[in-house]
């Protein structure tokens, strides 16, 4: 095991230190071919640009708007700002991937190479070695300014004060969209020509046309996509599953290059869940997602599968994970369609509020499920399943039926045209952001962040178990404005929730492809916040909470921050006990506290156990 981590095995020569060079030398020339790249993020149509390299590079390179992929040869970096875009992560996160499988100036990388994702300012020193004068020349704190207009350069801001503000603006959040996502220049009606090859780390395979529906959901895939109209006019896409590995992520961006080179493409990344709408045309919405790898696929195991997609273009089946003969029936949701494929039938399963799209969708994903017998597939509708039904998927169990979920868009009083809005809420540039995400999956999710999704009748807002106290507290009283908002113009709010990470509800589950409820375990582990429900609550009762400014001191001292009530600060602990609690503890009031310079409250914090 130790040799094949190294990349060979027990029976290789180990050379000696002569053989093995001078590690000197070695440095100097690692710092000779070493580069560093600006990702853009405008989704597709950029390159990255090199901004340094060798002595030239320096920390002052680093913006804290940007990302940054740092190639120093055995060392594979991406940077990532503090105000950085989710797109220009992804984007770097691909490039990196696409570097890893590249040699440098003729030299291989060790096989121990991997890309290791590094934030702004808690670099480590191997990091840092990289630059000259780390330091000197960068800043990447946020500056105080007072009294400076406000300039469209964060996501709904207000007030004009830029050092006061802590607030979302909901009216321009609720009228606001994403930004555009990136088209090819030259895009067509989808009907072109497509060549599709499969990536393992030592192999690249074209797929047959008859397999160019079934991906993988551990796999990553090239796309060929010839014009329809214009001769000589191409579109590479670089799709990757989201539990692919990044070797074979790195392989299939190797040859997304090679192709390149010989076509002349335009590249644009398609990762799961997140394809552009050019590529989903391109598949006309026959287009299936399966669990695991291809060479594993038992085409005649029983396997679920859920319709999914905001619209006809964008429909497709994911494969959903877990024991289906167990829990299928709880993985249902009656706003979306499935797929049960059983070894000798199929059932395409339409729930009472499934859109017309969706339908159509999993009649054709059905379809590309068929047997040799060229049977169709039985439809059947919520609520008059028959047993055979019910059966396979491991008996009747509660699933996401909420009222709301049962009305089909613009039908019977239904509210909202079925869209899923989801916004990210954080302080990541030094001032709140809710940045609008044009799809949202269950992988964008992660237990440092908060996010509010509308989905019309039901607004949640979603807390990561170490979602820090600002991002919490923000997301919270942002999303009571946001609910107010749209109950005042008129919709319908009927469920107005706070959720936490892992304990999903099962209507919240129902607004997202195939829920993996493995994902739900891991994320439930890290939430041991005291004293709170990780039961859904409304956000009204979360809101009265986090105005809450007293606590008794028993609910502060010694305690870790996971530990802490709903919206405390952990830095600031001391202001939040009564003047009963503070005085006797501290031997001051608060004023007299507050009016000490930094260290010297530290101690006192120390003293008292509350830090």
């Amino acid at each position: 095991l130790f040799f094949r981590a190294l990349g060979g095995s027990r029976d290789d020569r180990i050379a000696s230190a002569e053989e093995g060079g001078d590690d000197v030398e070695h440095e100097r020339h690692m710092d000779n071919v070493s580069r560093v790249y600006r990702v853009p993020d405008d989704g597709g149509d950029g390159e990255p640009e090199e901004v340094a390299r060798g002595k030239d590079m320096k920390a002052g390179v680093l913006a804290k708007d940007g990302v940054f992929v740092v190639d120093a040869l055995d060392e594979l970096y991406v940077w990532v700002g503090g105000a950085s875009s989710p797109v220009a992560r992804a984007a770097g996160a691909d490039f990196a991937a696409k570097l890893l499988a590249q040699p440098v100036e003729g030299l291989r990388r060790a096989a121990w190479t991997k890309v290791v994702t590094v934030t702004a300012k808690v670099e480590s020193t191997l990091f840092k070695s990289r630059f000259r004068g780390w330091g000197e020349g960068m800043s990447l704190e946020v500056k105080a300014q007072g009294n400076v207009q406000r300039k469209d350069k964060t996501a709904f801001i207000t007030g004009a004060d830029v050092a006061k503000v802590d607030k979302v603006d909901v009216a321009a959040m609720r009228s606001g969209r994403p930004k555009p996502l990136k088209a090819p220049a030259f895009a067509d009606d989808g009907s072109g020509e497509r060549r599709i090859w499969f990536c393992t780390e030592k192999d690249k395979t074209e797929l047959a046309p008859e397999q160019h529906a079934h991906f993988f959901r551990e796999e990553s895939y090239v796309v060929l996509y010839k014009h329809a109209v214009k001769l000589d006019n191409y579109i590479l896409y670089f799709w990757q599953g989201v539990g692919a590995r990044l070797n074979e992520k790195g392989a299939a961006a190797l040859l997304t290059v090679e192709l390149d080179r010989e076509f002349g493409a335009q590249q644009f990344p398609a990762p799961q869940g997140k394809e552009i709408p050019h590529f989903c045309l391109a598949f006309r919405d026959r287009f299936v997602v399966h669990l695991g790898k291809r060479k594993d696929f038992d085409a005649a195991a029983p396997a679920l599968y859920h319709v999914w997609g905001p619209d006809a273009t964008s429909a497709r089946a994911w494969q959903v994970g877990g024991p289906v003969g167990q829990e299928g029936f709880s993985r249902l949701a009656s706003n979306a369609a499935f797929v049960l494929s059983l070894p000798d039938a199929r059932y395409v399963w339409v729930g009472k509020g499934c859109p017309a799209h969706l339908e159509a969708a999993a009649e054709r994903a059905a379809a590309l499920l068929g047997d040799d017998q060229g049977r169709a597939a039985e439809r059947v509708t919520e609520g008059d399943e028959p047993s055979r039904f019910v059966k396979a998927l491991g008996g009747r169990k509660a699933f996401a039926d909420a009222p709301y979920l049962r009305q089909r868009p613009g039908e019977g009083g239904a509210d909202g045209d079925g869209r899923v809005r989801a916004f990210l809420v954080s302080h990541a540039s030094g001032m709140p952001r809710a940045e609008e995400q044009h799809w949202c999956v269950q992988s964008d999710l992660h237990n440092n962040q908060a996010w509010i999704v509308d989905a019309g009748a039901a607004v949640y807002v979603w807390v990561g178990s170490t979602c820090s106290a600002a991002d919490m507290s923000m997301a919270l009283s942002t999303g009571g404005e946001y609910v107010a908002a749209a109950r005042k113009a008129g919709t319908r709010v009927r469920v107005a929730q706070v959720v936490h990470s892992g304990k999903e509800p099962a209507s919240f589950r129902g607004h997202f492809a195939a829920w993996d409820f493995d994902w739900s375990a891991r994320m439930s582990g890290a939430f041991k916040r005291q004293g709170a429900s990780l039961d859904p609550v409304d956000i009204e009762q979360a809101v009265e909470k986090l105005n809450t400014k007293e606590f008794p001191l028993s609910a502060l001292q010694g305690k870790k921050a996971e530990e802490l009530p709903l919206g405390v600060d952990p830095t600031q602990l001391e202001q939040y006990l009564s003047d009963a609690d503070f005085v006797p503890l501290f031997g001051m009031n608060k004023r007299e506290f507050n009016a000490l310079p930094g260290w010297k409250k530290k101690p006192l914090r120390q003293k008292a156990d509350l830090f």
